[in-house]
C-alpha cells in the first residue's frame, strides 16, 4: 500500500512538472506569435511595407530606450553604493561585533561629541574620529554598567 502511494505520488509529481514545462513552452510560443510579420497584417491594420518598417523601428527604439534607462539606473545605484562605502570607510562603530545579530537591521547615528575640547586651560577644535552608535544599544550598555557598579557596592 505504501509502495503504491509513493508510486502514485511520483507519477503525480512528474505529470505536474510536464504540465508546467508545456505551459512554459506555450507561453513562449504565444509571445513569439503575438508579433505580426509583414505578411500577416490584417485588413484593419492595413500595413504596407513602409508602415511596417516604421513600426518595427519604433518598437526597436522603445526597447533600446528601456534598456538604456535600466542600465543607467543600475549604474546610478552602483555609484551611490560605492560613494556610501567610501563615506563610511573612515568612521568607527562604537559597539562590539557580537552586539549585533545576523540579519538584523540597526540604525547607527553619529555619537554626540564636543566641538571644542578644553585641555589645561586652552581650547582647541575637536578633530577626533567620528563614531557611529545605536542610541538604544548605547543606553542599554550604559544601564548595564550602572547596574554592575551598583552591585559592586
Amino acid at each position: 500500500a505504501m509502495q503504491a502511494e509513493k508510486e502514485a505520488e511520483k507519477q503525480s509529481k512528474e505529470l505536474r512538472e510536464k504540465i508546467a514545462d508545456m505551459k512554459k513552452v506555450r507561453e513562449a510560443q504565444k509571445k513569439v506569435m503575438s508579433t505580426k510579420g509583414l505578411g500577416e497584417a490584417d485588413d484593419d491594420d492595413d500595413l504596407d511595407a513602409t508602415k511596417w518598417v516604421v513600426n518595427a523601428r519604433k518598437k526597436q527604439q522603445d526597447a533600446k530606450a528601456k534598456l538604456e534607462k535600466q542600465l543607467q539606473e543600475e549604474e546610478e545605484q552602483a555609484i551611490e553604493q560605492a560613494n556610501q562605502q567610501v563615506f563610511l570607510s573612515g568612521l568607527k562603530v562604537g559597539h562590539e561585533v557580537d552586539e549585533f545579530e545576523a540579519g538584523e537591521s540597526v540604525i547607527l547615528t553619529l555619537a554626540d561629541q564636543r566641538i571644542v575640547s578644553r585641555d589645561r586651560g586652552s581650547s582647541r577644535l575637536n578633530e577626533d574620529e567620528d563614531e557611529l552608535v545605536n542610541v538604544n544599544m548605547a543606553e542599554f550598555n550604559k544601564t548595564a554598567k550602572a547596574k554592575a557598579l551598583a552591585n559592586q557596592k
